[in-house]
């Protein structure tokens, strides 16, 4: 057991649990910046793993109504809310495996009435490019890393497709991204639906994150 720091906070991190990259401080600062100001948040931290994003996010977001943190394992989700509680934040954690049964988070709890967001870190980087990853993958979990080689942007693609069925109103989508995919995946969104669909480039100048918004009304 460990800890790291993101956004200048402590969360325990260990052979189990991904740990927080400073790409993934640029989304969220990314999330922070553009929503500051409004109200009645409500956010979905799909794959949240340390629960970096969806605590940070409730913590500098403080107008936040709501932010419900997904994982697929009580092991990723006990973690998860332990740093919720060294953090002193209050989030909602679901046990949910995002490619077998999405459809499972109720649309009950998704409110009209709040401004909804959709916020994922998902694995992106292809099992058979392990080899080129061998400084990391004997510290890091794999199944936080890799995908299967048949369709790489299989997460994107069930999370948006998830949003177009559950969620009425506005929803602000944003993603980190493998950025050997980025036009596969805006390609996707756009055929499906989303718009206003924006590519930022992280600080080593990968096309590294995805915003994009749904319309249902």
């Amino acid at each position: 057991m460990g800890n790291s720091i993101f956004f200048g906070m402590k969360f325990i991190v260990n052979k189990k649990i991904f740990i927080p990259r400073p790409e993934t401080e640029e989304l969220v600062n990314w999330i922070i910046k553009n929503h500051f100001h409004q109200k009645n948040l409500q956010i979905f931290d799909l794959g949240t793993g340390s629960g970096c994003i969806g605590i940070t996010l409730k913590k500098k977001l403080y107008k936040t109504d709501k932010i419900y943190a997904i994982d697929y394992s009580d092991y990723i989700i006990n973690i998860a809310n332990k740093n919720s509680i060294l953090n002193h934040v209050d989030i909602s954690f679901m046990k949910i495996n995002i490619l077998n049964n999405i459809n499972s988070i109720s649309k009950s709890i998704i409110n009209r009435s709040t401004i909804n967001i959709v916020v994922s870190n998902p694995p992106y980087v292809k099992k058979s490019h392990k080899k080129l990853l061998h400084n990391i993958i004997h510290h890091e979990p794999h199944h936080a890393i890799f995908v299967s080689d048949k369709d790489p942007i299989i997460f994107y693609k069930k999370i948006s497709l998830w949003i177009k069925e559950k969620f009425d109103g506005i929803v602000y989508v944003y993603f980190e991204i493998n950025s050997l995919y980025y036009i596969k995946i805006s390609s996707f969104l756009k055929k499906i639906g989303f718009l206003d669909i924006k590519i930022k480039k992280d600080f080593q100048g990968s096309s590294r994150m995805i915003f994009s918004k749904y319309i249902n009304s």
